[in-house]
């Protein structure tokens, strides 16, 4: 049998959605996801934002009154889930790639 291509374009995978966020009173929202990002791409962005959310809570927990420790210790934990759950998303977009 004949190809019409050797090697056919992949269909693209999954890609984000345009969104808008970032509101400030009296304004519009100010910033912007784009449309067509690579999933993949994206969950790697968005766990290292979460890798810098957890350092910046970490020096906020070590160094808030001790009445508010166990509440920026949460934070943490919340943190830790939110990566968790992002870091096993970008693992199972990998796993669908490497299946021929």
């Amino acid at each position: 049998m004949i190809k019409p291509s050797p090697n056919p374009p992949q269909p693209p995978g999954p890609v984000t959605q345009a969104l808008s966020f970032g509101q400030c009173p009296g304004s519009n929202l100010l910033f912007s996801i784009r449309a067509d990002i690579p999933l993949e791409e994206a969950l790697v962005h968005a766990s290292d934002h979460l890798t810098c959310a957890t350092a910046i809570a970490f020096e906020v927990a070590d160094s808030c009154p001790r009445t508010l420790q166990s509440l920026a210790r949460s934070v943490l934990h919340q943190l830790d889930v939110a990566k968790a759950l992002v870091e096993a998303s970008i693992a199972g977009i990998s796993e669908l790639r490497e299946v021929p």
